[in-house]
């Protein structure tokens, strides 16, 4: 027999050789293959078989010939053998769906094909269990199941939530096995039960008006899975305890486990209600839902007005007593109704609520008379002009069942008040200045006989001459009920007695109100003193010569002097005070009757001191405050003093570093001795600063002598125009002076020099270096004889960053020797090769100069080479190939490096054999950077070479990259074809390629390999079948040999070998 492959017969195999007869003649022969004899894994598909006979060529006569004959092949097909799936248990059982409850099914599998079950796994996890949940179409359960050692496949059922009660179905499957058919079990019953729940959702303890509302029953009915359960078997009961009500037809079921139910209330028993529900439904347990004090049944209260609706206590203002009444009654004898009064203060306004009262109903249907007493209302009720304000009343009883009446009008209006005095009568106040009279009234409401409170709108009235009330001022109470005006009279009001009054006026919640009689109050002018004589001209202090009669005249006004003009009938005196603080009176004082108003005396400087005069003038009258007007320093009388000249400063405009000479010329003939000081005043406007004294001296007197002094201290901070003055001093006190102020100097920034320190042409790296760069600064300005150099001044250098483009600058300060310095570390925005640096002063203290003879020099910038090699990096080449070295060259920048010097060695690494790339080319954009170099590897030895680049540039580092061979890494490995040569065969006996068929064959071959690997050498034979060759065969492949240099290989064929059939 063979089997098909798929793409051709396999080889015949035997199955049998047994099968004889004798005297053959249409003999019937047969062979039966026992059960097990084909493997499913491997043997399932198409087989053919065929009869192959031979007769027995020694019979009759020994030495015969055998004669064959075979039969046409014939096809027959293995295929998955037939099974039978049995319920074993499982079949017509009831499971609980709720808890724990769950049962094995099970099926038998027998294969019908070998007439025995399948033992363990013969199904492994082919097995199916398919299960209805909606009771008709079946689900895939599990996929996984087993056969045990009996045929058995077993699955542990739990019914959950996903199975609908009722009777499920089941069955068991075996599918896309490798070895059985596919099969179905039949279908086998199980019923699912569970339990029921329920809530009543409505109602919940309400109350509903009997003949009026409906009670509107919801319940909801549930399994455990919480899933609705619908068309389930209701009846309800409404249980009085006078009469039950059932229920069982007309109940809304909405399919979805919730049902309704309204029940008409007319003519039912007043009172409480229990609701009971009995449900149930095949497949469940039934449920009964209890709700106690379900509901409750009532009546609606009654509300009717009496014959006087509403008075109050006085003549209607929202401050008094307000009485309303209603009657109430209610068919449920003790129930208790809330009576709520409300109001409204226009038709347009919203209801208030004002109280509530109960209405105890101890007989049904019986009249009670309720009086509601409002003791609060307040200003805001006050009913609008033209408008009426609303009231009403509304109940509601136990049951939150309500009645209303019709809303009646009424008006509230404004309340009344009374007044009393608190302060102002009587009193007196100052005209002048802030000098206050409270005028104060307490305000009462006589509705409520309690103070108004605060924010009364009142009004006060003064007059201005104490006749009629000329002006008048509102205002508001306070939180003390107190309506004030704090009185502050001004030039409206004449002085002497005046009458006010004042109240309630334009208030929104009182009726006007102002005082029985008026009331008076004193107003006090203020005296003022106007000297005439002497008098300053042009803000001139007068000046006299000693012995001057010196006329003093003035003139009395008062506060209000543009309304009032002068005063007469005023009592003045007046008094000089002399430059050493004593006192003179100046008598007599006359009052000048032409005009009236005007006094004056006469005074006598004759004998006084040279100084200021101060002046004294006193005035008094009745409703007048007094005046005392102190004229200080009023007037000069003048003796002789020292003359300036020729004030100056040198030089007049410079740096702030340089030194300065003031002076000035001084004439006093009467003096002999003068004190000269100097004071400046800087630009920084701190004000006048002392700098020093200069004392002039000569018994003579000084005649034309000059005073200088030095001044060598300005700072930076001084620069821009100064100022100075002198202070002179020739003993006498009154005669010391200031000199007017003067300009100068005009301090500018100082002058400099810079002077490179750094010599010409150093070099720095870009990478890990730095230079330092020096400058010396020396101020010209202050210069004493040696150069000044000065510390703390700022100082840039400036580094082109190429041959076009300086950089931002580097700012630092010189230090305490007048050096600048900075380490120069340039980056990569710096370009290779000789750049121009410079520095210079930018100092806001000194002129801002750079370097001179020379203006700059140059420093070197050079920057690293990086070589960066791609290829080769470790791999292997067959001598005589070519191989291509590439690299990157760039700086510590990134930065390509192109047209750069570039030698390429390679070493062997045993013979120390030295070979050079030449051909090196310079890849151009987008290559920038990249080099390539190709060689031939002819000739040259077998193993590893180290690859060397040697890169240089002008202005660059140089940089060699070194390769040392490491296999996948770097460097490169010349690898060369394994050579056999002269093969040979001799025979052990005969020697040569010529033997018996007994002899051992030894074989022989020499190999050679320079790169040193391990040579593994095959051999390989195939023989001359008289019309072409064999297949070749392999003899051996253990011959290897290391470091093959000529190295002689052979085999032994053993004696035997050879078979010569």
């Amino acid at each position: 027999k063979r089997k098909w492959t798929g793409s051709g017969w396999g080889g015949w195999e035997t199955v049998t050789s047994t099968l004889t007869c004798t005297d053959c003649s249409n003999t019937l022969l047969y062979y039966t293959e026992a059960s097990g004899t084909y493997n499913p894994a491997t043997d399932l598909g198409t087989w053919q078989y065929n009869f192959t006979a031979h007769d027995d060529e020694n019979d009759p006569t020994t030495g015969g010939t055998r004669y064959w004959d075979s039969t046409t092949p014939l096809n027959y097909t293995i295929e998955r053998d037939d099974i039978e799936i049995l319920l074993n248990n499982g079949n017509n059982i009831t499971l609980w769906r709720n808890g724990t409850d769950n049962f094995t099914l099970s099926t038998l599998v027998n294969d019908t094909d070998k007439g025995q079950h399948l033992i363990y796994q013969d199904i492994n996890n082919e097995g199916q269990l398919w299960i209805t949940k909606n009771n008709t179409d079946f689900e895939l359960i599990t996929s996984s199941l087993t056969t045990d050692d009996n045929g058995i496949m077993n699955y542990n059922f739990d019914p959950d939530c996903d199975y609908n009660t009722g009777i499920q179905k089941w069955r068991m499957i075996v599918w896309n096995d490798d070895k059985y058919k596919d099969q179905n079990s039949s279908d086998f019953n199980i019923t699912i039960q569970s339990y029921l729940n329920g809530t009543i959702l409505t109602p919940n303890g309400e109350a509903f008006r009997r003949g009026i509302d409906h009670v509107n029953v919801t319940f909801k009915i549930f399994d455990e899975c919480n899933n609705g359960t619908s068309n389930a078997n209701i009846t309800i009961r409404f249980e009085h305890p006078n009469e039950i009500y059932n229920i069982t037809s007309g109940i809304t079921d909405y399919g979805n486990g919730t049902y309704f139910y309204s029940w008409d209330t007319t003519s039912k028993y007043l009172g409480n209600y229990t609701l009971k529900i009995e449900v149930y439904k095949d497949y469940y347990v039934g449920i009964n839902l209890t709700q106690n004090n379900s509901f409750t049944l009532g009546s609606v209260p009654e509300l009717e007005y009496p014959a006087t609706k509403f008075y109050s206590s006085g003549d209607g203002g929202w401050g008094e007593t307000w009485t309303f009444r209603i009657k109430c009654q209610d068919a449920e004898q003790g129930d208790i109704l809330n009576i709520t009064l409300w109001k409204k203060k226009t038709n347009e306004s919203e209801w208030e609520y004002i109280q509530t009262q109960e209405c105890n109903i101890t007989e049904s249907l019986t009249w009670y008379t309720k009086d509601f007493v409002v003791n609060d209302f307040d200003c805001g009720n006050i009913t609008p002009p033209g408008n009426y304000s609303y009231f009403k009343f509304n109940a509601t009883d136990q049951w939150g069942f309500g009645a209303e009446v019709s809303e009646e009008n009424f008006t509230i209006s404004k309340d009344n008040v009374s007044l009393t005095v608190l302060s102002g009568s009587e009193g007196t106040v100052n005209r002048e200045g802030n000098d206050i009279e409270t005028l104060s009234i307490s305000v009462t409401d006589t509705d409520r006989n309690t103070g108004v409170g605060e924010n009364v709108s009142g009004i006060f009235y003064i007059s201005t001459s104490n006749q009629d009330f000329d002006t008048y001022y509102t205002n508001q109470t306070n939180a003390s009920s107190i309506l004030a005006y704090e009185f502050n009279p001004n030039c409206t009001y004449r002085y002497g007695p005046q009458i006010w009054t004042g109240g309630v006026y334009n208030d929104e919640c009182y009726d006007d109100e102002l005082l029985s009689t008026n009331r008076t109050l004193t107003i006090i002018a203020q005296l003022k003193n106007n000297i005439n004589l002497p008098y300053w001209t042009n803000n001139q202090q007068p000046v006299f010569n000693v012995t001057d009669n010196i006329t003093i005249r003035l003139n009395t006004t008062s506060d209000c002097e543009a309304e009032e003009g002068l005063i007469n009938e005023t009592t003045v005196t007046i008094q000089v005070q002399l430059p050493n603080t004593t006192t003179e009176s100046c008598t007599p004082v006359n009052n000048e009757s032409n005009p009236y108003g005007y006094y004056n005396c006469t005074f006598d400087s004759t004998d006084h001191p040279e100084g200021n005069y101060s002046i004294q003038l006193n005035s008094s009258r009745q409703y007048f405050n007094p005046n005392t007007t102190f004229l200080q320093n009023w007037f000069w009388l003048e003796n002789l003093n020292a003359s300036t000249s020729n004030i100056s400063v040198t030089p007049q405009q410079d740096g702030w570093t340089k030194q300065y000479n003031y002076s000035i010329l001084i004439d006093d003939p009467d003096s002999d001795q003068i004190n000269c000081s100097l004071y400046i005043d800087k630009f920084n406007g701190q004000g006048w600063i002392y700098k020093g004294t200069q004392t002039l001296h000569n018994e003579s007197g000084i005649v034309n002598q000059t005073c200088t002094i030095s001044v060598w201290d300005f700072t930076g901070d001084d620069i821009g125009p100064n100022q100075f003055k002198f202070f002179i001093e020739n003993g006498e006190p009154s005669n010391a002076f200031n000199t007017t102020n003067q300009s100068g100097p005009t301090l500018e920034e100082s002058n400099v020099t810079v002077t490179f320190i750094t010599p010409n042409n150093t070099e720095v790296n870009i990478t890990n270096d730095y230079e330092l760069l020096t400058v010396l600064v020396n101020d010209t300005d202050n210069y004493t004889g040696i150069s000044w150099h000065p510390p703390d001044v700022n100082v840039t250098f400036w580094v082109y960053l190429n041959q076009t483009t300086i950089d931002q600058g580097n700012l630092t300060q010189t230090n305490q020797s007048g050096y600048a310095n900075i380490n120069f570390d340039p980056d990569c925005s710096y370009e290779v090769g000789p750049r121009t640096w410079l520095a210079g002063v930018t100092d806001p203290y000194y002129d801002d100069q750079n370097t001179t003879n020379p203006e700059n020099l140059t420093i070197i910038i050079r920057d690293d080479l990086n070589n960066n090699i791609q290829s080769p990096t470790g791999e292997e080449y067959l001598r005589g190939t070519n191989i291509t070295i590439r690299f990157y060259v760039n700086d510590s920048c990134g930065n390509p490096i192109t047209n750069v010097s570039v030698n390429i060695t390679m070493v062997h690494e045993e013979t120390n054999q030295v070979f050079y790339c030449e051909d090196i080319h310079n890849e151009t954009s987008p290559n920038d950077g990249w080099y390539n170099c190709s060689f031939n590897t002819s000739g040259m030895p077998a193993k590893g070479y180290t690859l060397m680049i040697l890169t240089s540039k002008q202005y660059y580092n140089d940089h060699n990259l070194t390769m040392t061979y490491s296999p996948g890494t770097s460097g490169f490995f010349i690898e060369t074809e394994p050579i056999l040569t002269n093969p040979a065969v001799n025979s052990s006996v005969d020697g040569g390629n010529t033997g018996g068929w007994g002899e051992a064959f030894n074989f022989t071959v020499y190999a050679t390999d320079d790169d040193d690997d391990e040579v593994t050498v095959s051999l390989y034979k195939r023989k001359w079948t008289g019309s072409g060759w064999g297949g070749w065969e392999t003899v051996t492949s253990t011959l290897t040999c290391t470091d093959c240099s000529n190295t002689l290989l052979y085999y032994t064929e053993a004696s035997g070998t050879y078979n010569p059939a």
